[in-house]
């Protein structure tokens, strides 16, 4: 009786299995390959169903290989076979996920919902809000991606959310680690200054958001940190000059949220940063001219800023796919550029995926200035979203919508018009506003 309880479980776990792979499983070459990956998960169902989302429709070889490589990692002992098997399960289950934009919001549910369900709306937004999407399309695309990879479980209608806790505490404590190396986590500990009791040396990222910091003087040896996190520390106005001579391996900083009024120049040293975000920095008024020897960016955000021109020297970015900007007319007229945007910048970032500008509509230099800029834009081949500040309707005409792909070839995209007291979309019903705004090419 308990050998046909036996058979039974694993015929039914290994249907379990082919249903999710889908029909690819039945394939000569890789039913083999799949029986064993089954047997290595050793019929744990939680596992089994990991591995058969991560390798749903995958009809490469290799791919399987690599899969029953990895689950056939030896556990440190016994006792700890089951929680090794899941381990190995997620870890390949976290290298199957397409870019590390889903992976960053996969750490982000781990590091902030213990044991907790989510609200579509929260999740998405929380993710918005530490720029690790810039978009509530792309925010619901991630997710469908991670409920697909059985990574994140849904309720029947689809807006509540969760990551189930075992698998939430096998990532914190061996998964990232192991895959991304050891990160300091102390969000929202109000803190005051940096902590004193940690090695510094030994981290690759750094989360320090949503504290109480109000000046960074020290030299922090961090000769292993790629990623720091510093958003929505309302009380920090200075970072001295010496504080990021210590990570020069720095490739993601943010400082959004933070009362600076500048940026020290050893910031411009940081070769390696590929996303710098400067989002409702309020205070910030200038960039320096050193902001174009950060030649490796590729997302540059300073959306609800209030800096008063772009520095010529942005046009050296040419590897920027995402930028973001927010321009404030000067109140002294003595501090004011000609123009907001200087000739020639928009052209030599050819790489441009997405592009948002906002200018104060009171702002005569943007009015002077954006028939060039749009023109500009319009340039730019690889333009996949466009939120755009347009005064006349006019300048609406300057995009080819005749043609399929349109000139320049968008997908997505958000268009003010006129003044404050004159605008297309402020005519319409608040209703039609967010219609607008939420789709694709209206």
């Amino acid at each position: 009786m308990l050998v046909d309880l036996k058979i039974n479980v694993e015929d039914l776990l290994w249907q379990l299995f082919c249903e999710n792979v889908d029909e690819i499983v039945y394939s000569s070459n890789l039913q083999m390959l799949a029986r064993k990956i089954v047997d290595s998960c050793c019929y744990h169902s939680h596992a089994i169903f990991l591995m058969s989302k991560a390798l749903k429709d995958e009809s490469d070889v290799d791919v399987w290989n690599n899969a029953i490589e990895t689950m056939n990692m030896q556990p440190a002992s016994p006792e700890q076979e089951l929680e090794h098997i899941m381990v190995n399960v997620l870890k390949f289950s976290y290298h199957r996920l397409p870019d590390d934009t889903t992976r960053r919001c996969l750490k982000n549910c781990a590091l902030y919902f213990e044991n907790q369900e989510i609200a579509r709306e929260s999740l998405i937004d929380n993710w918005i809000s530490d720029d690790l999407t810039d978009m509530y399309q792309k925010g619901q695309k991630v997710l469908e991606t991670l409920v697909n990879a059985g990574l994140l479980e849904s309720s029947e209608d689809g807006h509540i959310f969760k990551l189930h806790e075992t698998d939430r505490c096998l990532l914190l404590e061996h998964v990232f680690p192991s895959v991304e190396g050891l990160f300091l986590m102390r969000k929202n500990s109000k803190l005051t200054e940096l902590p004193k009791d940690v090695d510094w040396t030994k981290f690759h990222e750094i989360y320090l958001m949503d504290n109480k910091l109000t000046e960074l003087s020290e030299n922090l040896s961090c000769p292993q940190a790629q990623a720091l996190f510093l958003q929505r520390n309302l009380k920090l106005r200075k970072i001295s000059d010496s504080f990021f001579q210590g990570m020069l391996n720095l490739q993601i900083l943010n400082l959004s949220g933070t009362p600076i009024k500048s940026l020290p120049d050893p910031l411009f040293k940081l070769v390696n940063l590929k996303s710098f975000f400067l989002n409702h920095c309020v205070l910030l008024k200038l960039l320096p001219s050193g902001i174009g020897n950060l030649s490796c960016l590729e997302v540059f955000h300073l959306e609800g800023t209030e800096i008063i021109a772009l520095p010529k020297e942005v046009e050296r970015l040419k590897n920027l796919t995402s930028l973001k900007l927010s321009f404030r007319e000067p109140i002294s007229f003595n501090q004011q550029p000609k123009t907001v945007i200087p000739v020639g910048v928009i052209p030599n970032l050819s790489k441009l995926e997405n592009l948002y500008i906002d200018v104060s509509p009171e702002d005569d230099r943007w009015k002077a200035s954006v028939g060039r800029v749009v023109l500009e834009v319009c340039t730019l081949t690889t333009l996949d979203t466009l939120q755009f500040y347009f005064p006349t309707v006019e300048l609406l005409s300057h995009f080819n919508w005749d043609t399929i792909p349109t000139s320049p070839p968008l997908s997505h995209f958000k268009f003010t018009v006129g003044d404050h007291t004159n605008r297309i979309i402020g005519q319409l019903p608040r209703d039609a506003e967010v219609e607008l705004g939420r789709y694709d090419k209206c």
